[in-house]
């Protein structure tokens, strides 16, 4: 759940970091691909190519807008 609410940090940790945050780092970034890829597998042909070279916490803001908006 962490993935949608908090983007994958944008550099990488570098090797001289301590190995929890490298750890923590990698997990953030597999948690991240698995979750775009069970978002994009729920969404209809249209959505998926508007969002498939996004990362999932982007896809979350900007289907939120989408849909805020439609709401309204």
């Amino acid at each position: 759940m962490y993935v949608l609410e908090k983007p994958v940090p944008e550099e990488e940790p570098p090797s001289s970091a301590p190995k929890a945050e490298r750890y923590a780092y990698k997990k953030h970034v597999d948690d991240a691909n698995e979750t775009a890829c069970l978002v994009l597998a729920t969404m209809n042909s249209k959505l998926q190519k508007q969002h498939e070279n996004m990362a999932v916490f982007d896809m979350i803001e900007h289907l939120k807008m989408l849909y805020q908006e439609k709401a309204r």
